[in-house]
């Protein structure tokens, strides 16, 4: 296998790794808010925020294993799938520069680009006179 034919492989495996951590860290965070919001309506607190049907199904989803009636528990719970949501997302920054720079290692010009700097270099002026 050739150094390219590796390094396309990697990078695209790498941008999907991204694409895959930035998703999970996007439901996270919504089942967090899912969360939060319905702990603040059962407390009847008017905490301003408004979460949709989707975070609150996924909220519920991933706090099944607690009972309702417990708020300081879901409430907990929904801080510690924020936090997560926060650590993924910056996996996946890291993953994203690991695949720039996997990139930017095993790319090579294009050739029309060295064909375009080729017809563009300077020449001397060699039909002058030698008057300025």
């Amino acid at each position: 296998m050739s150094l390219d034919r590796v390094s396309t492989v990697t990078l695209v495996l790498l941008t999907l790794l991204t694409v895959a951590l930035v998703a999970s860290s996007a439901v996270l965070r919504s089942a967090a808010e899912g969360l939060l919001v319905a702990v603040d309506t059962a407390r009847g607190v008017g905490s301003g925020n408004v979460a949709s049907g989707y975070d609150l199904w996924v909220g519920d989803q991933l706090a099944a294993d607690l009972p309702p009636s417990d708020l300081d528990a879901r409430r907990e719970r929904a801080v510690q799938l924020a936090h997560r949501g926060d650590r993924l997302r910056e996996a996946a920054g890291a993953t994203g520069l690991l695949a720039l720079i996997v990139a930017m290692l095993s790319g090579q010009p294009l050739p029309a680009a060295d064909e375009r700097r080729a017809t563009h270099q300077l020449e001397a002026n060699t039909t002058s006179n030698g008057s300025v």
